[in-house]
């Protein structure tokens, strides 16, 4: 399997992140449809949440995918869209409109919903979808299609992120890149960025908005003096490959399995160059993966636990609220479990 995630930068399928920074609506991730296998749609629109903060966030999402009668040519049958509301400056607040629609039947099976009185779950043969509150406002959405493409949009950082099991290597566009296990191709996106950020906005949006823009290639890291670099350096120390404070070299034992964490590191510093609050994001990422493969009470899982209070971060850990996957890999398939 493989992720992307769209945050203050995207992180694509093959590892990289790199900062983009456009607030119109772009492709983040398409796969295209096959005799045997459904294909999807996932655009993407961000926001300047609040300033000095110069970069953009993620704010809303539009997600079209095929049910579990697929035949191909068919038309996508399902579109989902999700808005934030909330247009406050704590990176913590949000309130989801939701709409979801039955293009087959007509069925509009959300009509831009953004109260509820409690959870709701949606379980049928085409999807699993899931809403979650905190005191009546949706605060955390997310779809499992029929073909196990998993989607979520979190309060946590105003943070997208989107799961694609092995039948959709190779054959993925969009900014989350093309899935290849080779990062070379996401690097060189990163460059197109930063030489020219019009042209390469143009090339990935999806809508006709004049009144939008690219932005520009953000280096926060080399605005800052030599003291806030270290202090910015040293909250993402914890996610480093080779951590240099001596109690962090240790803490995330046990997550080999995750591969090299470069990635996690660069995007992590980035994003605490740019405010020091938003360290916090990658690094629970990264522990959240770490986690879903450990057992709750061993000694990896209870250190991993209290990654947010080990690095100033206001997140918690809860074991109810730990994300479990398990992956069975079959020839054309990949099941994916929540347990949440």
């Amino acid at each position: 399997y493989a992720y992307c995630r769209s945050h203050y930068a995207t992180r694509t399928f093959d590892g990289y992140a790199y900062g983009f920074h456009g607030n119109c609506r772009y492709n983040l991730a398409s796969a295209p449809d096959k005799e045997d296998v459904s294909g999807f749609v996932l655009d993407s629109k961000n926001r300047k949440p609040y300033l000095p903060f110069r970069g953009t966030v993620t704010d809303e999402l539009w997600f079209d995918f095929h049910g579990s009668n697929y035949v191909f040519g068919d038309e996508k049958r399902f579109s989902f869209h999700v808005r934030n509301l909330d247009d406050s400056e704590y990176f913590y607040n949000a309130r989801f409109e939701v709409t979801f629609i039955d293009n087959q039947t007509g069925e509009i099976i959300f009509d831009a919903v953004s109260t509820i009185s409690s959870n709701i779950y949606l379980s049928t043969e085409d999807y699993r979808v899931t809403l979650y509150q905190s005191n009546g406002d949706i605060v955390n959405v997310r779809v499992i299609t029929s073909n196990n493409v998993y989607f979520y949009f979190s309060r946590y950082y105003w943070s997208a992120a989107l799961w694609v099991n092995r039948c959709y290597k190779n054959s993925m566009t969009g900014l989350c890149g093309n899935y290849n296990n080779n990062d070379s191709e996401e690097r060189i996106l990163a460059i197109e960025y930063a030489d020219e950020s019009e042209d390469f906005g143009d090339r990935f949006q999806t809508d006709d908005d004049d009144t939008c823009a690219h932005g520009e290639r953000l280096r926060p890291c080399e605005d800052l003096s030599s003291a806030a670099y270290d202090a910015a350096a040293d909250r993402c120390d914890i996610v480093d490959q080779n951590p240099r404070i001596s109690e962090n070299q240790n803490f995330f034992r046990g997550c080999e399995f995750l591969g090299n964490r470069s990635p996690f590191y660069e995007a992590c510093l980035f994003n605490s160059c740019l405010e020091r609050d938003l360290h916090c994001g990658i690094i629970g990422d990264y522990a959240s993966q770490c986690l879903s493969r450990k057992v709750p009470g061993s000694a990896d899982y209870e250190r991993i636990c209290d990654w947010a209070s080990k690095t100033g971060c206001e997140e918690e850990c809860p074991a109810s609220q730990v994300r479990t996957i398990v992956f069975i890999q079959g020839v054309k398939t990949a099941r994916f479990f929540f347990n949440l």
